[in-house]
């Protein structure tokens, strides 16, 4: 069939040739990696971080990965990755993970993971405490050509900011506002 006697634009036919390719796989896509380098990187990279080398841990990312469910101030990519990996490790300069599971299937990889380490250093704006933290995660990394290209955490935060005094200096700085005076409702 030719397309341009159709009557069909050059825009048209550019997008049906682009969807077309894609599904006969002619296309080049993201690399696929088989599941087990994906794991093999995790468990190269997680020891880097314990021992303090953030830029080798960091390697096991692209440069633009995007991550969810860390904090909304940190900034986006590789970078935001670093700023917050940073606070935590001068928070806790024992910091140690341990990862307890890991799954991978295709291109994603799964781990749950317990951080332990001892709040030496301000982090979050709490003083050092001193106590002992402990506490449990889980992750889904998505790789595209051996770097996790996305990334999915979640944690047991309120034990975590329990365990370093934040809930309780959170409900001090709470307390501390002026109250706003609610006008009473009128009988009527």
């Amino acid at each position: 069939m030719h397309l341009r006697a159709s009557g069909y634009s050059r825009d048209c036919i550019a997008l049906y040739l682009l969807v077309r390719s894609r599904i006969l796989g002619r296309c080049p896509a993201r690399k696929i990696v088989p599941p087990q380098e994906n794991v093999d990187a995790m468990h190269r990279c997680w020891p880097r971080l314990v021992l303090r080398d953030l830029e080798g841990y960091l390697t096991l990312y692209s440069s633009s990965v995007i991550h969810h469910g860390y904090s909304s101030r940190i900034r986006p990519g590789v970078a935001g990755l670093r700023d917050h990996y940073t606070s935590l490790l001068k928070g806790f300069p024992d910091l140690r993970v341990t990862i307890e599971d890991i799954i991978a299937q295709g291109e994603r990889v799964a781990h749950r993971f317990t951080f332990t380490g001892t709040h030496r250093g301000e982090f979050l704006g709490i003083a050092p405490t001193g106590n002992q933290i402990s506490a449990s995660g889980m992750q889904i990394n998505l790789f595209s050509g051996g770097k996790c290209i996305e990334v999915w955490s979640v944690h047991d935060s309120y034990r975590f900011l329990t365990q370093i005094g934040a809930v309780s200096h959170l409900r001090e700085k709470r307390e501390q506002l002026p109250s706003k005076s609610v006008p009473a409702k009128s009988g009527r």
